[in-house]
């Protein structure tokens, strides 16, 4: 019984480190997004305050 949990366990790790893999990127990719709109609207007011 022991042998095929440690079998079972090694058999579904890679998937569950994929999901984790996948939710990590795409928050990531969402961190991103809200940066780079960030930056962009600071640049649209810098100028706009310069102008």
């Amino acid at each position: 019984m022991s042998q095929f949990d440690t079998g079972n366990l090694s058999y579904r790790a890679p998937l569950r480190d994929t999901v984790i893999i996948v939710h990590v990127t795409r928050w990531m990719e969402a961190v991103a997004v809200v940066a780079g709109f960030l930056m962009i609207t600071g640049l649209l007011e810098l100028i706009g305050a310069m102008a």
